[in-house]
């Protein structure tokens, strides 16, 4: 038995601790603000994606989902054809137990739409946690549009205690169908959403069959989605880390060698905590994984070791 303490979010029964009945311990609630989805299994595959998430998560008391859902115009939320939706308003409902908000977006704009309504998203959520007191939240963007934009925002998360998570999905700025101009913002926009998340997880592999059946059939990552994108001739795989983390792998056509020797900037390697090194390494090798020597980290005490993918980039396990 658990026993909460709220507040009212607009219709909405917002938990920022749980408590065991018994007095044995205090957990915070974590929120979690997903920014970029049209909406929540109305449209494409970030709606998808936000559709099938909560339902995994509705009965866990621990996470609170907010999407900001868009409105009006193409690829509007229309609530009322989720089976099971809670309608507070005209603006607000609720569904997998996630608190849903719609803002209209001015049409006019254009293909600047998805721009206009991932700040106002945005600046919806901040609002919201000044309102409601929620601290520590984590703010997941889903693509790159607002890279310009975007620092002042962070900047307003972090003095919540809060951390921005960004999903890339790949390069928009290499889609020929988009004219110069328009190219370079999205490059410039990928940048400065990479330059101030606070995590990032997307590798891009050479050998799309190579990676898959390094990342899937030798480590064991569960595949949630799998999409070949012929518009922009690549391979996106979607998999399972654990129960918090995802990691994307793009296969693209040619892309530049990674420069491990020597070490250049950027991404250094991705690490892996582990309940035993010595156990991990053997069930690597079973399957033809072979790793560094195991040393301790000077800084931690623990054990460590290193290992390669199927394109070389240094991956860690750490105890």
């Amino acid at each position: 038995m658990v026993a909460g303490v709220l507040h009212q979010q607009d219709g909405f029964d917002v938990k920022t601790e749980i408590d065991e009945t018994d007095g044995s311990r205090t957990m915070k609630v974590q929120h979690v603000f997903i920014i970029g989805s049209k909406g929540i299994g109305n449209y494409g595959g970030y709606e998808t994606f936000v559709d099938k998430l909560t339902e995994y998560y509705q009965n866990n008391q621990y996470i609170k989902y907010h999407i900001v859902c868009k409105e009006n115009g193409q690829g509007a939320m229309d609530e009322k054809k989720l089976i099971g939706a809670q309608i507070v308003d005209k603006s607000h409902f609720v569904y997998h137990n996630a608190s849903c908000v719609k803002i209209h977006v001015p049409e006019k704009l254009g293909s600047a739409q998805a721009i206009y309504y991932d700040v106002e998203a945005l600046k919806e959520s901040i609002s919201c946690c000044k309102k409601y007191n929620i601290e520590h939240p984590i703010f997941y963007i889903l693509a790159c549009r607002v890279g310009p934009f975007v620092g002042k925002y962070v900047k307003q998360i972090h003095d919540l205690g809060g951390k921005v998570y960004v999903n890339p999905d790949g390069h928009e700025w290499m889609r020929v169908k988009w004219p110069e101009p328009v190219r370079k913002y999205w490059k410039e926009s990928e940048r400065n959403m990479v330059k101030h998340a606070d995590l990032l997880i997307a590798i891009i592999v050479s050998d799309y069959e190579a990676a898959r059946e390094f990342y899937v059939n030798k480590l064991g990552f569960a595949v949630i989605r799998e999409n070949y994108r012929p518009e922009r001739k690549d391979w996106k795989l979607d998999l399972r880390v654990n129960e918090y983390t995802e990691l994307e792998i793009f296969a693209e056509e040619n892309p530049p060698k990674r420069v491990n020797r020597p070490e250049a900037c950027g991404l250094r390697h991705l690490a892996f905590c582990v309940e035993s090194v010595e156990q991990t390494v053997r069930k690597l090798a079973e399957v033809g994984i072979e790793c560094e020597p195991i040393r301790v980290d000077d800084y931690t005490g623990k054990k460590m070791t290193f290992f390669h993918d199927s394109d070389g980039l240094p991956l860690e396990l750490h105890e």
